[in-house]
C-alpha cells in the first residue's frame, strides 16, 4: 500500500495488524496520515503482490500519474493479468485507488 503525491513521490503505508478477518475477536490499531491535495492512494490484497513479492505497481502510479484515475486502473489491471500470466498464480486480487482532494 502506497500514497504517492503529486510530485510522484511515494510513501509506503505499512500494515501492522494481521488481515481482517481472520480472528473473530481481533483489535486493529488505527492510524492517520496527512496527505496533499491531489495525490494518490493505492490499497490492495496480498494477492496482488505475491509470489513476486516486489512492487510493481509503484513505477506505473508514478509514471502515469497525471493520467485519470479510470485510465490508471486500466494499467494496473494490465500489469495484474501480465503479473498472473507470468507467476502462473491464482489468489485474491483486489486493489482500491483513490484520488485525494
Amino acid at each position: 500500500m502506497s500514497m504517492q503525491d503529486t510530485d510522484g513521490k511515494q510513501y509506503p503505508l505499512h500494515s501492522t495488524s494481521i488481515p481482517i478477518g481472520m480472528f473473530e475477536d481481533a483489535s486493529f490499531k488505527t492510524n492517520t496520515f496527512t496527505y496533499t491535495r491531489g495525490g494518490r492512494l493505492l490499497l490492495y490484497t496480498d494477492g496482488v503482490m505475491d509470489p513476486a513479492d516486489s512492487d510493481y505497481l509503484s513505477p506505473i502510479l508514478k509514471d502515469h500519474r497525471n493520467i485519470p484515475i479510470t485510465k490508471l486502473k486500466d494499467k494496473v489491471i494490465q500489469s495484474l493479468n501480465r503479473q498472473k500470466s507470468v507467476y502462473h498464480k491464482s489468489d485474491d486480487e483486489c486493489f482500491i485507488l483513490v484520488d485525494l482532494i
